[in-house]
């Protein structure tokens, strides 16, 4: 700034001459004798010995001044408005006025004087100012508005414009400056906000992201573009200045820019119209514009401002088509705000809850979910900012109250710094009735497979256990044989024999859920067997509970084997009883039924037909869900440890499956128990009825007999029981022996009493060699396993028998004879 002060003072090089005082630029409205005062005042200072006088200065001052002049002029420099000064080079004030004073902050002229000892230190914000000045006076001799920053006496900076001249002696030695001082701080703030209006102007225009175009109105001539011009329509700013529109083809209709124009002619502004453009490659693109009137140098223009809402058309669309799309979405689809409330709801969640638009975006969440606690708000939504979506089951409630079950996938969103929560709602109703279709068919074939394994497992078990059995049971009974009935051990040997009797059953109940016990079915009057069974439970359940029968008339007849019928009847009656320590009723009933879809809530082995429907009815405790979920397994019980082998319905469950037949448990806590079981009904024409069998004494012969047994005692009480009945016995240990005797003494033997399960060959292996060397060889099977399993396919090859053990004695006399009888 110093240099160009130096160079506004208009002077050429060198000292050569003194500047005219009328060369400083006084300040608008400064006194006209203001050059006139400066000079008395270097007079006064003279007279006052401020500075060394020039004697042929202070001649030519004294010839042309009087005494009154000089007072005059020194009252104009104390009273004037601008700031007035005279100073030595090295920074000391010689005079300065009032108005000086005040424009830094002092009191008076003396008081500055005093008070400034350093011009350049205490008075410039930068030192370097007053450096600047100080060599442009040297080297010039004057200053004309020397602009820098000033600081008052309370630290506050001014700007100012500073005019001085130098002061010389004859042999130009700088005397002291003269000159006057003005506050520029308005205009310098005024030219700062201009300049940043004019720059942010052109930041503005040039930065906007919009397309901005100044156009002469009159040809259509662009005069200036920004950068946005060229982004959005992709023609450079070289290529459109001084071209038109019209010739570029930007606008594609043109009936566009005429009306435009004519709104601009009108002076009238274009605001917010939208339209269609072309882009420098030729693509159509979708906009939005307003164009104003302007005057540049008085030649009418105007400011043209396009937005491309070409994204935002496309954006509006895939809107209305995603609109569309939730709308018609088959899922629900709720927006929940911040409180819980709905701000949108989709068709189907008005059509699934019942609930109008309008109704539902009145509600809350909590009004929807019945499951959706209020107080639980803010922590779920705590959790669906922290994961971003949650999948979860829960429950809608609809207008008129009804519940359905519902998958929620529910997703977070910030929405303008506010929360926002999506929920994607399916009904699962017809999902959960699958679901429940699915578990019980898998409860069916995981129960028949557990059937299945644990009827494996009892009919192995049931072979040895029946042999232990067989040894016990004959051995008592021929105990019981060989003393009489007053004897003081018959009593004892009775409860051993009644106990092995016992064992029997329970090894008959493995076999029966197992589905290996020996089925001998026939037709049967399902009410006849009931009368039995009942006959048999009043003689030995407490009388506390009465039993009543509704036995329907012209019952459809049954292919069933009674004893096992019988045994169904006695193990729910006992189970009836159980479930009633206090006393109750028990109700059986039949009649006949048509299935139409099978067996009603079940999909497996559900065949329809005619059935006759036993059903059995207590007034008992009752059975929890959890309860009924294992009635049929094999060893659960509820009983107390050593009433209970667990047994009764799953031998139950296993004689009714047996003969393609179903059962079914109802019960609840409190409400009894009802056990429904269907029994497939003969075709009409069937077998008839048979007489129950009655059993004469068995007769004993004198035929000979080979016993085949790896069982020591039991191949002596064998045959010691055919020898009582005057039979001949011969034994063998195994198969192998058997052939052997056979071979030898085949023509001698009438029957063979053959065991299955034995070592090396086995019994099934003996048997097939026995028929190929004899195919009129009679053998009765004699085992532990159950007929319808290992031993069928022994009877199925040619065996002439079956006898089950443990037998009794005779059991076994009557079999032995009927197969030499025949």
């Amino acid at each position: 700034m110093g240099s160009d002060a130096c160079r506004q003072g208009g002077l050429g090089a060198g000292r050569a001459g003194l500047p005219r005082l009328g060369s400083l630029r006084q300040p608008r409205g400064a006194p006209g004798r203001l050059e006139a005062a400066l000079a008395d005042q270097t007079v006064r200072q003279e007279r006052l010995g401020a500075v060394q006088p020039r004697r042929g200065y202070r001649r030519a001052q004294g010839s042309r001044r009087t005494e009154s002049r000089q007072g005059e002029g020194h009252a104009l420099l104390v009273n004037s408005p601008v700031g007035i000064f005279t100073s030595t080079p090295d920074g000391r004030f010689l005079f300065i006025n009032d108005a000086l004073a005040r424009l830094y902050g002092y009191d008076g002229a003396q008081a500055m004087i005093g008070a400034v000892t350093d011009i350049a230190g205490q008075l410039y914000a930068d030192p370097r100012d007053r450096t600047e000045f100080a060599r442009c006076m040297q080297n010039r001799a004057q200053v004309n508005s020397h602009e820098c920053r000033m600081v008052r006496r309370d630290g506050s900076v001014f700007w100012a414009s500073l005019h001085a001249r130098a002061v010389t002696d004859e042999n130009h030695n700088v005397l002291y400056y003269q000159g006057f001082l003005i506050d520029i701080t308005d205009r310098k703030l005024a030219e700062k906000q201009s300049r940043l209006s004019e720059e942010k102007f052109t930041q503005v225009f040039m930065a906007a992201p919009d397309c901005i175009a100044i156009v002469r109105l009159a040809d259509g001539h662009a005069v200036d573009v920004n950068l946005g011009f060229e982004e959005i329509t992709g023609w450079k700013r070289s290529e459109v200045l001084g071209r038109s529109s019209v010739a570029s083809g930007f606008w594609v209709e043109p009936g566009e820019r005429k009306a435009m124009i004519e709104e601009l002619n009108r002076g009238r502004d274009v605001m917010n119209r939208e339209f269609t453009f072309r882009d420098s490659g030729g693509a159509v693109r979708d906009g939005v514009y307003s164009a104003r009137p302007i005057l540049i140098d008085g030649e009418p223009h105007y400011i043209f401002i396009l937005r491309d809402v070409t994204e935002r058309k496309q954006a509006e669309e895939s809107l209305r088509l995603t609109q569309f799309a939730m709308d018609r979405a088959p899922d629900s689809i709720l927006w929940v705000g911040d409180r819980g409330e709905l701000i949108y709801a989709n068709d189907a969640a008005c059509s699934s809850l019942g609930f109008s638009r309008e109704e539902l975006l009145k509600m809350k969440v909590f009004e929807v979910d019945p499951d959706f606690p209020v107080e639980g708000w803010e922590q779920h939504k705590v959790d669906l900012k922290r994961l971003g979506r949650m999948t979860f089951e829960g429950r809608h409630r609809t207008k008129d109250g009804r519940i359905f079950p519902v998958e929620v996938t529910t997703n977070y969103i910030d929405y303008k710094g506010r929360f926002l929560g999506i929920a994607f709602d399916r009904d699962i109703t017809e999902r959960r009735r699958s679901q429940e279709e699915r578990d019980k068919l898998q409860n069916s074939l995981f129960q028949a497979q557990k059937m299945e394994s644990l009827g494996i497992l009892a009919g192995g078990v049931a072979h040895d256990f029946n042999n232990l059995l067989q040894i016990m049971g004959v051995n008592i009974e021929l105990l019981l044989r060989s003393i009489d009935s007053r004897h003081p051990s018959a009593p004892r040997l009775q409860t051993v024999a009644r106990a092995v009797d016992r064992a029997g059953k329970l090894v008959q109940q493995l076999l029966f859920f197992g589905r290996k016990a020996v089925i001998q079915p026939k037709p049967l009057d399902l009410n006849r067997e009931v009368e039995e069974a009942v006959r048999i439970l009043e003689r030995t359940i407490p009388k506390m509970i009465l039993i009543t029968r509704h036995l329907a008339s012209k019952l459809w007849p049954v292919c069933a084997d009674p004893v096992q019928v019988e045994q169904v009847l006695l193990n729910l009656g006992a189970n009836a009883v159980d479930a009633m320590p206090a006393g109750g009723k028990l109700l059986v009933e039949t009649k006949n039924i048509v299935l139409d879809t099978g067996f009603p809530g079940e999909k497996k082995d559900a065949r329809p037909g005619r059935y006759v429907l036993m059903s059995v009815t207590d007034t008992g405790c009752g059975m929890s869900r959890e309860t009924l979920t294992h009635v049929f397994d094999p060893f659960f019980t509820t009983k107390e440890l050593g009433k209970g082998t667990g047994l009764g319905l799953a031998s139950t469950y296993g004689i009714v499956k047996a003969h393609k037949g179903h059962i079914q448990c109802y019960s609840e806590p409190g409400q009894g128990t009802t056990f429904k079981i269907y029994w497939p009904a003969l075709e009409q024409g069937g077998m008839a009825f048979e007489a129950p069998p009655q059993l004469d004494k068995p007769r004993g012969g004198d035929e000979t007999i080979l016993v085949v047994d790896d069982e020591p005692d039991i191949r002596e009480l064998t045959g010691e029981i055919l020898q009582s009945f005057g039979y001949r016995v011969i034994s063998a240990e195994s198969g192998e022996q058997a052939l052997d005797i056979y071979e030898q003494r085949g023509s001698d033997i009438d029957v063979v009493l053959l065991d299955l399960n034995m070592p090396g060959m086995g019994g099934t292996w003996c048997l097939r060699e026995l028929l190929r060397r004899n195919p009129a060889a009679r053998v009765i099977i004699a085992s532990g396993y159950a007929e319808n399993g290992q031993a069928r396919e022994a009877l199925n090859s040619g065996a002439s028998g079956f006898v089950g053990k443990p037998y009794q004695i005779h059991e076994l006399a009557h079999k032995v004879r009927a197969v030499l009888d025949e």
